[in-house]
């Protein structure tokens, strides 16, 4: 959909359907490793999310810690990954889809040296990104290693075929701000680990920003996911299908979306009423050899 290859349109007719290269096309090695990566952080931070509230209320038993420790293992190590990947993904943009990397960036303008711009209010009428805060020559450093590389702006496109990045822009800005709030939280909660001596850390702060980290990063898979389909627009299938054309007016589509929805929504009440039962459940009782073990070191200290 995004760097459609693998067939040939041939008076308007799809001919020479070649499967494998439609699945391994240029975007693939990016996106896959992206989503993929997105899950182990996501995944990561959302379990440690969940211990380190249960030791926020007190609970410091070494399950908890232990839950902790692993989960922010998992997060930590990808975290760095997942942000280098997305640098290759952003920067591979600049040649497959210029249009998207324009309204990520806020870019409306074409030109040399373009700044990164952080944060901002995209006005669609002036062509400008108010309030942004601008790293000259950052974009075009990114993008290309170069800081006088020209970046395509928006304006190299008809209004009616490029995307809007009133929503692009901000979303994407979301996506990796999230994601340097993750590697910061894992980065400091290692370095504590292992300055203390291989002790868990406690520390409140660190401990609700390990808290906030783990929303955060299931948000920022969200807006992954908005960017590369806001930031196609107004495409369905890149430079070949546009979305008016996909639309359908099949009947019968609202009940099949309603049924699936519902299906969705219980499923998602299952799960939570499961795991808010089993977060309730008393901690699991010691191995009776674990206990054998314990009883013998203690008779044999005091004697």
């Amino acid at each position: 959909m995004n760097t459609p290859v693998g067939f040939q349109i041939t008076h308007g007719q799809v001919t020479g359907i070649n499967p494998l290269q439609a699945i391994l096309n240029p975007s693939t090695p990016y996106e896959t490793t992206h989503m993929l990566l997105a899950a182990y952080v996501a995944t990561g931070f959302g379990v440690a999310a969940i211990y380190a509230i249960q030791i926020l209320r007190g609970k410091r038993e070494p399950y908890y810690r232990k839950g902790l420790m692993l989960a922010m293992a998992l997060g930590a190590i990808a975290i760095p990954f997942q942000i280098f990947d997305g640098d290759l993904s952003a920067r591979s943009l600049a040649d497959l889809q210029p249009a998207k990397l324009a309204a990520m960036e806020g870019v409306f303008h074409t030109e040399k040296g373009a700044p990164v711009k952080i944060g901002g209010i995209v006005d669609d009428k002036t062509g400008q990104v108010l309030f942004a805060i601008e790293i000259p020559d950052g974009l075009s450093i990114l993008a290309r290693g170069d800081p006088h590389a020209t970046i395509v702006g928006l304006d190299k496109y008809a209004p009616q075929d490029r995307p809007d990045p009133f929503f692009v822009h901000p979303s994407f800005d979301g996506m990796v701000g999230s994601g340097f709030f993750a590697l910061l939280i894992g980065g400091v909660f290692w370095l504590l680990y292992f300055r203390r001596k291989r002790i868990v850390p406690e520390n409140r702060l660190l401990l609700w920003g390990i808290v906030l980290a783990g929303p955060l990063s299931f948000v920022a898979i969200e807006l992954g996911w908005i960017v590369t389909e806001l930031g196609r627009q107004p495409w369905v299938i890149y430079n070949i299908l546009r979305t008016s054309d996909a639309v359908t007016t099949a009947p019968g589509l609202g009940i099949s979306f309603a049924i699936f929805s519902g299906i969705y929504v219980v499923l998602a009440i299952t799960l939570i009423v499961l795991l808010l039962r089993l977060a309730r459940s008393p901690l699991p009782k010691q191995e009776w050899p674990v206990l054998v073990s314990s009883s013998s070191e203690e008779k044999g200290g005091t004697k």
